[in-house]
């Protein structure tokens, strides 16, 4: 079992790129969770991701910015809860000079589950 503070959590974020920070401090069998966050650039790049065997949960709990689909986009505000099923194509972007702070967790659909 693990009990930790999104507070701490959020001060061992990781740079992935000049855009995103991440910490996943849950891992199991199928699943990964843990925090993401996005920061604005002056343009948004046109690369999606798409997780082919996986559904994702998101919690926006910070900023604003928009959750870009191959054919739409949502508006994103803290409180906001995401799925994304899987081989579903998407892309968060921040905006308003604030990151986008996520919750997440990916969940693999390939794993057995035990009922």
């Amino acid at each position: 079992m693990t009990v930790t503070r999104l507070s701490l959590l959020r001060e061992h974020l990781k740079p992935i790129n000049p855009e995103m920070s991440a910490i996943t401090p849950f891992r199991g069998e199928g699943y990964r969770a843990g925090l993401v966050a996005f920061r604005p650039l002056p343009a948004p790049d046109d690369e999606f991701i798409t997780h082919a065997a996986s559904d994702v949960i998101a919690h926006v709990l910070d900023g604003r910015g928009r959750l870009r689909l191959s054919h739409s986009e949502i508006e994103l505000e803290p409180g906001m809860l995401c799925h994304i099923p899987a081989g579903t194509a998407h892309d968060f972007v921040a905006e308003w000079n604030t990151p986008l702070l996520l919750f997440y967790a990916v969940i693999d659909l390939e794993t057995p589950k035990m009922l």
